[in-house]
């Protein structure tokens, strides 16, 4: 029979052993941990140590210090670390030194390049200024040939104009013909040198207007027509009832030009001219039948002293100025040019301006006649006795009344001691103190009693602008005589009535 035995003792007597046991393990735990803190510490010195080095080595590198990455053959993680980056830094140390090499290298080129700049632009400058001294010189022997040459140009062709009036109906009289052509065909010439003279003068005004297309065409081919017709080609002009908006003076030297080298470059057939809309514009369109033009010269006609290697068909083949002023002019009134040829088939011009509302045409179209100056007391003033005498005798053929003089102080005397006249025909180089403008505001401060017109045989920017700006009538030797006397009979009615209405107010 088993027995059951009960013993009674205190529970903290009965669990002291188990209570020592669990302070034993936590004490055993402290310290453990206590080592292993300890260990831990050691460990992490010994790799953080090379690590913290090398951190230190790339922030002074980064500082462009000289130093080297630190090794360490503790841990190989860690020396492989600072074997990559001590690979990088040289490579990039090798990298900086040939940039360096590279900036110098370059440095020296650039050098040597600007070095080599500024010598050839030294050249170029005493080029450029050789070549401006060089055109210079060209535009003085030009203007001074040309107003020496113009000079007796007018005397010849004022004496040619008498001549041919006074040998009307005899068997000389086609003589004559020929000599006034051949100082037309000059005058011509000295024209264009003019045009391009008054271009780089700047004193070509552009005022555009509504132009009667028609009429004016119509008046240009019957100059062009009879010499057409001189030279054995057919000429026909057909132009509908067309406005235009141009600036007309300068439009009809455009036509002239381009009509003048149709004419002078076509041997045989004849021209033909005419009109047609294009949108809101016109093209006037001018065909020849002549030698035509190679592609790679259609550009070139438009040059200043081009002309074509084919010999024009006449007496004068002129300056090659007469494409290059219709396309300058054409850049001044917005007219576009366009060439179209093929050798051996003959050339068309086309001028395309802007079409300006239909207008009723209203003018007759004027035909030129002898101007009679009957009547008429005139004076003339230059320091030319060749040009006074021809003016004079073409002058008085017209049935005016002349007085000539060849200095101004003479002219003055005269018209202080009571010489009255109509118009006064001034030339502006009196070879004197003075010019001819200046002789007229001189007389005009005293009393301007009578209408004047400027002479000038000058080609040159000052002279043509200082004639511009005075405001007085002027033309530029060698003029058409028929001009010369149609603006002498306009400003002596224009005087006439104006010494009128004068009276009247005093009555």
């Amino acid at each position: 029979q088993d027995w059951i035995v009960l013993v009674r003792q205190n529970a903290t007597a009965a669990l002291e052993p188990v209570a020592q046991i669990q302070r034993n393990l936590i004490a055993y735990a402290i310290l453990f941990g206590l080592v292993a803190i300890l260990i831990h510490w050691f460990l992490a010195g010994q790799i953080v140590r090379p690590l913290l080095k090398i951190s230190q080595a790339a922030d002074r590198l980064r500082r462009n210090e000289n130093v080297a990455i630190p090794t360490t053959l503790q841990f190989s993680e860690v020396k492989t670390l600072s074997n990559s980056l001590a690979s990088l830094v040289g490579s990039l140390k090798a990298r900086e030194a040939s940039l360096e090499a590279l900036s110098s290298t370059l440095e020296q080129q650039v050098s040597e390049r600007t070095q080599t700049l500024a010598v050839q632009n030294r050249a170029l400058e005493v080029a450029k200024l050789a070549a401006e001294e060089a055109t210079r010189a060209k535009t003085r022997f030009i203007t001074a040939a040309s107003h020496d040459l113009r000079q007796p140009l007018q005397a010849l062709s004022l004496f040619a104009n008498s001549l041919s009036g006074r040998l009307q109906g005899t068997a000389n009289a086609y003589i004559a013909g020929n000599i006034e052509q051949s100082i037309t065909s000059l005058r011509e010439m000295f024209d264009a040198l003019l045009h391009v003279s008054r271009l780089d003068a700047g004193l070509i005004d552009c005022e555009k207007s509504n132009v009667a297309l028609a009429p004016l065409m119509a008046r240009m081919a019957a100059e062009f027509r009879l010499n057409a017709a001189q030279r054995g080609l057919e000429f026909r002009c057909v132009i509908p009832d067309y406005w235009i908006v141009t600036e007309p003076a300068l439009f009809e030297v455009i036509i002239r030009n381009l009509l003048s080298n149709a004419v002078k470059f076509t041997n045989a057939g004849g021209i033909l001219v005419g009109a047609r809309k294009r949108g809101d514009k016109v093209a006037i369109e001018i065909y020849d039948t002549g030698p035509g033009i190679p592609v790679e010269q259609q550009t070139a006609v438009f040059r200043e002293f081009e002309r074509s290697k084919t010999q024009a068909n006449g007496p004068n083949d002129g300056l090659g100025l007469g494409l290059s002023i219709a396309e300058r002019y054409g850049r001044l009134i917005d007219a576009e040019i366009q060439v179209h040829s093929r050798p051996g088939q003959g050339t068309r011009f086309s001028v395309i301006v802007q079409k300006a509302a239909e207008v009723a045409i209203v003018e007759n179209i004027a035909h030129r006649s002898r101007s009679n100056l009957s009547g008429l007391s005139l004076m003339l003033l230059d320091d030319s006795a060749k040009h006074l005498e021809s003016l004079s005798l073409f002058l008085r053929d017209r049935g005016a009344t002349v007085r000539t003089f060849s200095t101004a102080e003479t002219a003055l005397k005269a018209l202080r001691n009571g010489m009255l006249i109509d118009v006064a025909v001034v030339d502006y180089d009196l070879g004197g103190m003075i010019t001819g403008v200046e002789f007229l505001d001189l007389w005009y401060s005293e009393r301007r009693n009578f209408e004047a017109i400027v002479l000038t045989g000058r080609t040159d920017a000052d002279a043509l602008k200082a004639i511009t700006r005075s405001g007085k009538s002027w033309i530029t030797k060698p003029a058409e005589p028929e001009m010369i006397a149609a603006i002498v009979s306009r400003l002596a009615i224009k005087a006439r009535s104006a010494r009128s209405e004068t009276q009247s107010m005093a009555v």
